[in-house]
């Protein structure tokens, strides 16, 4: 009990002492956990960054599949490919589209779709940015899309050309004021007539491919093509296997037959490229490591400008306390006590240091996950991570200074 007093004492000397400091030397206390600060903020918020990326990635590939094959002209991977010639391609068509179908067994789902960006009129409100993908009722299937109300549009509707379309639960808000109030409701794409027959539920951005499904309009691929003329927007194919169907064998089925639609001879290259979300994938892991390098780089030397920040303001104290220190010898303290007095100072000083880092980031995810509505995780294990480097910082610190207060002989001490 005499020895919980006794570190409980110490504590309570150490932080009183530490808040004098800080009130008595402001600008050098600032200046010196500048560095702790710069350095926990980018550290967290490098590894915060990574990780709410690959869980966003994750939940993105909970949709659409880690399997899907995406069709089109351009390259995602082209390694110095002349993109000019790349450019140069054909578009893929409803023609290519129909070939996959009719032509393998392999194929689980798949859609073609042209996108395009618009704006909505309606009621002499604008909305705006509208995403509208021009698609077949198989789209939903390959997304593995929900919808809060209605219903998805049927094959035959698609094929006759069908007025009906689904939209994104935003537009069903900002159009009509609430999804179930949406449902067939009509308005004007184009000035052409179009009628609501489902609406999604909420989904929020899709950082993977850029799908906003909130802000999205879904017509279906005929009516596109007889009333809006959306002809000359890129248009890709999404493709998905049956289970237990080798990638590289789809891949090669997919190659085989687009290559045979196109006429394209043996000794002909390809004019459209497959695209998987593996390679996808490995750019973000470049990218992620290049990052994380850029951010613990940083972070490494703001937080060794710090440490030393640190052990200046804590040799700078053991000067001015020099003789405080002799009397406390003098009166009984032990060398022991005087060390762990000031370790506990400097480890309050990096602990400070590092909460107004985790202060500031939080500010920073906030107003960055509002502006571009990226969700941002700042998980137990970083915050815990963060004081814990912050507290092994604190120890490297103060312990040369603290050694050195520990070592002073009362009698000279006193007489300093």
């Amino acid at each position: 009990m005499h020895k919980l007093k006794k570190i409980i004492n110490i504590f309570q000397t150490a932080f009183a002492n530490t808040l004098h400091d800080i009130n008595a030397n402001r600008l050098r206390t600032f200046l010196s956990l500048l560095g702790i600060t710069i350095g926990i903020f980018c550290m967290t918020g490098v590894l915060s960054a990574i990780n709410s990326l690959a869980y966003n990635i994750n939940k993105d590939l909970s949709n659409i599949g880690s399997n899907t094959l995406f069709i089109s002209k351009w390259q995602w991977n082209s390694n110095g490919q002349n993109n000019r010639k790349i450019a140069a391609r054909p578009s893929v068509t409803w023609q290519d589209y129909l070939a996959i179908n009719d032509n393998t067994t392999l194929l689980k789902n798949g859609c073609f779709i042209i996108n395009e960006t618009i704006t909505l009129e309606h009621d002499q409100a604008f909305i705006t940015p509208v995403f509208m993908y021009a698609t077949d009722n198989q789209f939903m299937k390959v997304q593995d899309l929900s919808l809060i109300t209605g219903r998805v549009f049927s094959a035959s509707e698609n094929m006759n050309g069908s007025q009906s379309v689904i939209i994104g639960y935003n537009i069903a808000e900002q159009l009509f004021g609430s999804a179930n109030a949406a449902l067939a409701q009509t308005f004007k794409v184009k000035n052409k007539t179009v009628q609501v027959v489902g609406v999604l539920k909420k989904y929020g951005r899709n950082i993977l491919q850029g799908w906003d499904f909130d802000n999205a309009l879904i017509v279906n691929y005929h009516y596109n093509i007889n009333n809006l003329q959306n002809k000359k927007n890129e248009s890709f194919i999404m493709a998905k296997p049956k289970p237990n169907v080798s990638m590289d064998d789809f891949n090669a089925k997919i190659r085989s037959i687009i290559r045979n639609q196109r006429g394209l001879k043996p000794i002909d290259e390809d004019n459209f490229s497959i695209n998987n979300i593996g390679v996808f994938m490995k750019n973000i892991n470049d990218i992620s490591t290049y990052v994380k390098f850029a951010g613990g780089f940083i972070a490494f030397f703001s937080l060794l400008v710090g440490a030393f920040g640190i052990a200046n303001i804590m040799y700078v104290a053991v000067k001015e306390r020099t003789k405080l220190i002799g009397i406390k010898k003098a009166i009984g303290a032990t060398a022991s006590t005087i060390q762990l007095e000031f370790l506990i100072e400097s480890i309050v000083l990096c602990l400070i240091g590092a909460l107004i880092g985790l202060l500031l980031l939080a500010i920073a995810v906030y107003f960055f996950s509002s502006l571009f509505g990226f969700q941002i995780i700042i998980s137990w294990f970083e915050i815990v991570f963060t004081i814990l480097i912050s507290l092994l910082i604190g120890i490297f610190s103060g312990w040369f200074p603290a050694k050195s207060a520990a070592k002073l002989n009362p009698v000279v001490a006193i007489r300093s």
